[in-house]
């Protein structure tokens, strides 16, 4: 049996550092992302908050990961 997870708390940090990026941009001030969901998911980078879209990917879960899923889920 395999699934997926959509990651909702990836999609929300990654959300809350673009948004912080873009405030601080407008007064002039530098902002480096705080979340961990950059090095989460290595295919989708940072860029300097400049990309047009950011993709949080679906995490396939299945018999060999469901475990260590849950864990970092709780």
């Amino acid at each position: 049996m395999t699934s997926i997870l959509q990651g909702a708390v990836g999609q929300a940090q990654g959300a809350r550092d673009l948004a912080i990026f873009y405030a601080d941009k407008a007064k002039g001030v530098e902002y480096k992302p705080r979340s961990p969901i950059w090095e989460q998911y290595p295919d989708m980078p940072w860029n300097g908050g400049m990309d047009k879209i950011y993709n949080v990917r679906w995490t396939p879960v299945t018999g060999d990961n469901v475990d260590k899923l849950l864990a970092s889920r709780s």
